[in-house]
């Protein structure tokens, strides 16, 4: 083994910025669809307006913020093949199978379960089963969410009390799964596995989007999501075969930042082509060339200035991806919950924000955010670690 093999780091920090950014757009998204704020700030300064600029208007990226799901999928593809790619690269010892499993399964699975119990109780009390389908889609809800298989059933996918974004972990559980695999296919074979996986992700999505009946059934397939993961895994192969070859210096930093600004605006184009397109045929056609970009930003960071590398790392990031998961799972329940329930308070039959009421809606989100990081932080703190410690020592984990 090389000795440069320990001076690589085994989490890069930057990460933690891109995984907490996204999520919080992903949020943002499902919490806009709720409150319908559109993040508009009129500018009236001497300095704007000399560059012709008279707004700021984020509105694109929020409301198509779900796409930053593609996100969240690449980097877990690179946190989880990043063992294996220091492997491959520097000859270290190749990871454990069954382990790589224990502590996901560890990382995962309580928390999940938790949701999945309250949320599946939750329907059953409040008849929300008996008035949709019955005994018989409650148990096809259930089943499919315990064995994470809910996106391979359109009609439970669609229409799950079982609900929330339950649906992006079990994706993510289907690729660990299939991870050790991959990465052995990887290393014999790297072009190859690469190649196929991005056509199996593309191929199916066309597929789905130009002959499935309901397109908003199977628009979050798991196969659609196959480019995405290898995106990832390359992104592996390049940073460590990098930081190898010594090929850092103060050009590749000023590229870095020229890729990071490149691929925001090419992010923003493609988020402009759904304006034109339905959202799940948005999702199935464009997840590949939506992912390849968020990949270009990520290389591009990973190869910028340190002081930006330090930015995305910083602690509040840090924190944020500490709660994340808790976080992920409840917050579009949690939304939805309070709006049902009319808090904060509002009279008639049409909600607030279709009615234009930003007073509401303001006050709504504050309620809505705040919710949603306390009841993280409680779970996480409260039951995730204490959990994931405990199972750590039974089943002799460090």
């Amino acid at each position: 083994m090389e000795e440069t093999s320990y001076k690589i780091e085994r989490h890069i920090d930057a990460l933690d910025g891109v995984r907490a950014l996204a999520i919080m757009l992903v949020a943002w998204f499902h919490v806009w669809e709720q409150d319908w704020l559109t993040p508009y700030i009129e500018l009236d300064n001497t300095v704007t307006r000399y560059f012709g600029i008279t707004e700021s208007n984020i509105h694109t990226i929020v409301r198509f913020g779900f796409n930053a799901v593609e996100a969240l999928i690449i980097v877990s593809a690179v946190v989880n093949f990043l063992p294996y790619a220091r492997s491959i690269v520097f000859g270290e010892k190749w990871p454990d199978t069954r382990s790589f499993y224990k502590k996901r399964a560890i990382r995962v699975i309580p928390s999940y379960l938790l949701c999945v119990f309250i949320m599946f109780t939750s329907g059953v009390i409040s008849g929300a089963y008996a008035a949709h389908g019955g005994v018989r889609f409650a148990v096809k809800d259930l089943l499919s969410h315990l064995t994470f298989t809910s996106t391979f059933f359109p009609s439970v996918y669609r229409s799950a009390i079982i609900t929330g974004a339950l649906w992006t972990v079990q994706v993510e559980v289907i690729y660990y799964i299939l991870l050790p695999f991959l990465a052995k296919a990887f290393r014999r074979r790297p072009a190859i596995t690469v190649f196929v996986l991005c056509a199996v992700g593309m191929i199916s999505g066309n597929i789905l989007a130009y002959h499935a009946s309901d397109p908003w059934g199977v628009n979050n397939f798991c196969t659609t999501f196959a480019g995405s993961y290898a995106c990832g895994m390359l992104i592996c192969m390049i940073y460590y075969t990098a930081k190898k070859a010594g090929v850092e210096n103060r050009y590749t930093q000023i590229a870095g930042v020229l890729v990071m600004i490149g691929a925001v605006l090419c992010y923003n184009m493609i988020m402009e082509q759904f304006y034109e397109v339905s959202r799940p045929i948005g999702q199935l056609l464009m997840r590949l060339p939506t992912a390849l970009t968020i990949s270009l930003f990520i290389l591009g960071l990973l190869f910028s200035a340190e002081p930006i590398q330090k930015f995305f790392g910083n602690f509040i990031f840090k924190f944020i991806c500490v709660i994340s998961y808790n976080f992920y799972i409840w917050h579009q329940a949690i939304a939805v919950f309070l709006k049902n329930h009319r808090i904060p308070a509002w009279e008639g039959e049409t909600p607030p924000n279709q009615l234009g009421d930003a007073v509401w809606s303001r006050k709504y989100s504050s309620i809505v955010w705040l919710t949603a990081l306390t009841v993280s932080m409680v779970l996480t703190f409260g039951f995730e670690r204490p959990i994931s410690r405990y199972l750590s020592k039974k089943m002799k984990i460090r």
